[in-house]
């Protein structure tokens, strides 16, 4: 069971961020065409951390620095939660399942990947948000220690709440 779920959730993820279409496809377009939606989701994860660190660094300068912790908080829920609600159709959509039918897993199984895999994509956006923004604060205003293990840690439990919220409205 364990097995199946790595491996259905390592294909859901490969497939969402088009890394199977960059590697083994023998069409030399489709293969740009992964490639270069690689290099989208690189540069919006570059522009995300500049947003966040930017926005540290402004909360900081102005005298609110206690606040940016929240902030990004706050942030990375209203996008989990936005980019979860359009994702929830994917999720529970009839096509993928016809597909997965004919594998020798188990229905929970199926269902467990999907969220783990969506689980995963949110929380690479929460930990990209509030850490390179956390740790930005963090410099800045001396912190010690422990408010970088509690960032990170924050950070593993952040899109909980929205994912499940957005999946029931979704």
């Amino acid at each position: 069971m364990i097995k199946g779920l790595y491996y259905l959730t390592k294909l859901q993820i490969c497939n969402l961020f088009g890394i199977n279409e960059a590697r083994f496809s023998r069409d030399l377009k489709q293969k740009k065409r992964a490639t270069a939606m690689l290099a989208t989701f690189a540069l919006l994860g570059g522009m995300l951390v500049f947003y966040a660190v930017g926005l540290s660094v402004a909360l900081v300068e102005f005298g609110l620095g206690e606040i940016v912790p929240l902030y990004l908080a706050l942030l990375s829920t209203v996008m989990i939660f936005g980019l979860t609600i359009l994702k929830a159709g994917a999720l529970f959509g009839v096509k993928a399942d016809e597909k997965l039918a004919v594998l020798p897993v188990s229905n929970p199984v199926v269902v467990a990947s999907r969220f783990l895999s969506l689980y995963i994509v949110n929380f690479l956006f929460a930990f990209v948000i509030t850490v390179s923004g956390g740790v930005t604060y963090g410099v800045m205003a001396n912190q010690g220690i422990w408010f970088y293990f509690s960032i990170c840690l924050s950070s593993v439990f952040i899109p909980l709440m929205p994912m499940s919220a957005a999946l029931a409205i979704g």
